[in-house]
């Protein structure tokens, strides 16, 4: 999850934090890989799958082609 939360700062630029995802409405943030940084804008929750999600900051920028990549992004790094 490390790798992703980078890969979205580099790629896009975007502030990003790791989760756990306990039910529809508690999301658990993964502390030890948070990037720490100020955030901006308002955060958006995206679900990768049943048991991990990100927050990104300034979502509203972001493309529906940009969210795409990073589930994409994400699948490739878990089935390795």
């Amino acid at each position: 999850m490390k790798e992703l939360i980078l890969w979205i700062k580099e790629t896009y630029n975007l502030t990003s934090i790791p989760v756990r995802i306990k039910n529809e409405k508690r999301w658990e943030s993964m502390d030890e890989i948070i990037v720490r940084e100020p955030f901006e804008g308002m955060p958006q929750r995206i679900a990768l799958d049943d048991k991990f999600g990100v927050i990104i900051y300034d979502w509203d920028e972001v493309s529906e082609e940009i969210k795409d990549a990073i589930i994409s992004r994400y699948n490739d790094t878990t089935k390795q």
